[in-house]
């Protein structure tokens, strides 16, 4: 079967036997030009040794011998860096091979990378259609579901699992989905088969940690985080990166996850606290903003950052001398602080100390004359300076159908007037 070799292969290379995989799948490629698994296998490997430029010039090389073979233009594409140029090859290759089951899988895994979700769910869902007994495929619709929040994210990874109760990391990110869904049992059972199998990888070390944490087993979830911490010191703080880069895509979900398991591990740092507060925020949950910040600041009360989103936080709770006093702590710890200076100045006119807000706005005009911060002081200071309140912008308050009616009138003349003048 040819499924066995790769699985064999890959066997081998999480057992450490990288050249004993290697040579595997290039036998396999060699008897079996167009075993798509082998191909994809095979680059995968050669990319985890550092050899993506290497490998990318020989399957150019190839390609250009055997043009034909859709296994190795799948591999040309997955190898390519740039996202549009990956994109346009991936569609055009799917053009020509619409039922290229593998194809679409792999254009809908580029496409959850790149946190297209929506469009991700349709490409795996036609994989999953033309190839329904593929495990990956199951597995990237898990993991699809889960950054939209999905409750389905449970049954796509179950049934991955049906289909292959093998390969770790499949395991893995069903063993993640039952501990944050409370099938804490059932998780420990995977997770520790995961650590006796591979006692060096972090990730089921630190989701049996959470586990026992929920199970009520304080001190052995302890003794995990120390495990952690002790091979891998800097571990928080690559948790917290990548809690800020989903926060940076709007997704809430994971951004929570990624900066609670940095929390999780280390507690002593104020900044994933801070983080936290700013998702609360964006949800509007003021009540748990203020909590994360108020143990940001628990942990360094000179995070001037944690004082100006608690200072709005109270502000969009109603209480505006609370947010006020806050606010002028932020710009007190750091007087360079430019938005704290932007959201002191908006509070101090909005309760009527014009003597106060003055001197703020011109310091954030100084700070930065051309940028929007200075363009918004050089609106409010003259009304300000006449002891007058400072207006609020107005905007048209058009509908979308009103806006589309508009766009299309000045399009039409457009048109009209590029005839005229021909």
């Amino acid at each position: 079967d040819p499924g066995d070799v790769v699985q064999g292969a890959l066997a081998l290379h999480r057992a450490g036997k990288t050249v004993e995989a290697r040579t595997l799948l290039e036998e396999r490629i060699a008897e079996m030009p167009d075993d798509t698994g082998a191909h994809l296998a095979y680059i995968d490997l050669r990319i985890g040794l550092g050899e993506r430029e290497r490998v990318r010039k020989e399957y150019e090389e190839l390609g250009l011998k055997d043009p034909s073979n859709p296994a190795v233009r799948l591999a040309r594409v997955v190898l390519l860096g740039r996202s549009y140029s990956k994109q346009e090859a991936f569609r055009a290759l799917l053009a020509e091979e619409p039922g290229f089951a593998r194809a679409w899988e792999e254009y809908g895994r580029f496409l959850l990378e790149s946190y297209r979700i929506g469009e991700a769910e349709e490409a795996i869902g036609r994989a999953i259609a033309l190839s329904p007994e593929r495990p990956e495929g199951h597995l990237y619709l898990g993991l699809v579901r889960r950054a939209r929040g999905a409750p389905d994210e449970e049954a796509s990874l179950r049934r991955a699992f049906e289909l292959d109760p093998e390969t770790p990391n499949l395991r893995l990110e069903l063993a993640t989905t039952l501990a944050f869904g409370g099938k804490l049992e059932e998780a420990e059972l995977i997770l520790e088969e995961l650590r006796l199998e591979s006692p060096d990888d972090p990730e089921p070390i630190l989701i049996l940690a959470i586990v026992n944490e929920r199970l009520g087993r304080a001190a052995e979830s302890k003794r995990l985080r120390e495990l952690l911490l002790a091979k891998d010191p800097d571990l928080p703080g690559k948790l917290l990166y990548v809690g800020l880069q989903h926060a940076a895509l709007t997704d809430k979900t994971l951004s929570k996850r990624f900066l609670e398991l940095a929390v999780f591990v280390d507690s002593t740092e104020a900044e994933p606290f801070v983080q936290l507060g700013l998702v609360y925020r964006w949800e509007k949950k003021s009540d748990l903003a203020i909590h994360y910040y108020t143990m940001a600041l628990e942990r360094n009360a000179e995070n001037q950052l944690a004082w100006r989103n608690m200072g709005m936080a109270y502000r969009e709770k109603g209480n505006v001398a609370k947010a006020e006093e806050l606010l002028r702590k932020a710009v007190e710890i750091d007087p360079d602080y430019l938005l704290g200076w932007v959201d002191f100045a908006r509070i101090l006119q909005e309760v009527g100390k014009y003597d106060e807000a003055i001197p703020a706005w011109k310091r954030v005009l100084a700070m930065a004359p051309y940028g929007w911060e200075g363009l918004e002081a050089r609106r409010c200071l003259p009304y300000l300076e006449r002891g007058e309140p400072v207006p609020e912008v107005q905007t048209p308050a058009w509908t979308m159908e009103e806006m589309k009616v508009k766009t299309k009138a000045k399009r039409e003349a457009g048109h009209q007037g590029a005839g005229e003048n021909r």
